[in-house]
């Protein structure tokens, strides 16, 4: 992760970069983004369990992947059927007392609006 810290905003911003060193990973998000290299800071956030064999490392799995923010979960909103219990209440008698409880039909009782694929 490469985080620039500008000394006129006070204002962080981290992106991600693959690259074998912290210097290599500055270096792609400076010519993706063209912030000042000099305040760019690098830091390791994963290791691999098993290095790569030098023999199949090839420049093109350095690269610069884009802002943290690209990568952080969506926040997803709640169904608006349910609005967002996961359930309904059906009523099936002739009393007021026959509302039972029963699985949403739109989010699946997820509670979450479910993303539909535009046909």
């Amino acid at each position: 992760m490469v985080t620039h810290v500008s000394p006129l905003k006070k204002r962080a911003q981290s992106f991600l970069a693959v690259a074998v060193t912290g210097e290599k990973a500055k270096s792609k998000v400076f010519l993706s983004t063209g912030l000042p290299y000099d305040e760019l800071y690098a830091a390791l956030i994963r290791r691999d369990e098993k290095a790569i064999d030098p023999k199949d490392w090839k420049l093109g799995l350095e690269k610069f992947l884009g802002p943290v923010e690209q990568f952080s979960p969506k926040h997803s909103r709640p169904c608006a059927f349910c609005e967002g219990r996961g359930f309904d209440k059906v009523w099936d008698g002739p009393c007021n007392s026959d509302w039972h409880p029963q699985k949403c039909q739109r989010c699946e009782g997820t509670g979450v609006r479910l993303r539909r694929p535009r046909a």
